[in-house]
């Protein structure tokens, strides 16, 4: 295996992305839902979707809510990880359909910052095993990246993999209480006036 080092391009930033698991029927999606529907219901909870449809720029509201996933993301890799990292020029890619793939943020993160993202991550044995499963080809499945492209960073996918390991690790250990403590809704709402 090539040094790492010397594959790391010497680039001020790299493109990246978080696969954090889409909007599409997922937890994501039901918090704009929720927002939505507090937002525009009355007194009773009741609400009328047709007017929330009407009134709604959901693709706008899309943006703000990955903002936001973002900023709560990367408290929560500082907290557990001791990495600082400033997600820069963050953007949403929907796919047309979502029978293969789902949403994922296109992102920008600094070379430093990608150099301490992979020395913790090479120093984490769960997240080595994951990739060797993740990279593996199997019946139905043929891996773009095998094990050692990744570990080598080829074409900067090193982080691909990583932000895709630790957004997972996120979601399912705090997530939910960052988002809620973040007032996040109050941000959707402010997008909703």
């Amino acid at each position: 295996m090539e040094s790492l080092k010397e594959n790391i391009k010497a680039s001020e930033h790299i493109k990246t992305t978080i696969n954090f698991g889409g909007f599409y029927n997922s937890i994501h999606d039901g918090n704009i839902e929720w927002a939505c529907e507090s937002f525009y219901g009355d007194d009773n909870g009741n609400c009328n979707w047709d007017t929330i449809l009407d009134r709604v720029d959901f693709k706008q509201l899309r943006g703000v809510y990955i903002d936001l996933y973002c900023d709560l993301f990367s408290d929560w890799l500082k907290e557990n990880y001791n990495l600082a990292i400033k997600f820069k020029n963050i953007s949403l890619s929907s796919p047309r359909e979502y029978n293969f793939e789902t949403d994922k943020i296109l992102c920008d993160i600094d070379s430093a910052e990608n150099d301490l993202l992979i020395n913790a991550m090479y120093a984490k044995p769960a997240f080595l095993d994951w990739v060797k499963d993740r990279t593996k080809s199997r019946s139905g499945f043929i891996s773009f990246y095998d094990f050692d492209d990744v570990m080598n960073n080829k074409n900067d996918i090193f982080s691909v993999y990583a932000f895709e390991y630790l957004a997972s690790e996120y979601e399912s250990t705090e997530f939910q209480s960052d988002y809620d403590r973040a007032s996040g809704y109050d941000v959707l709402y402010s997008e909703m006036n």
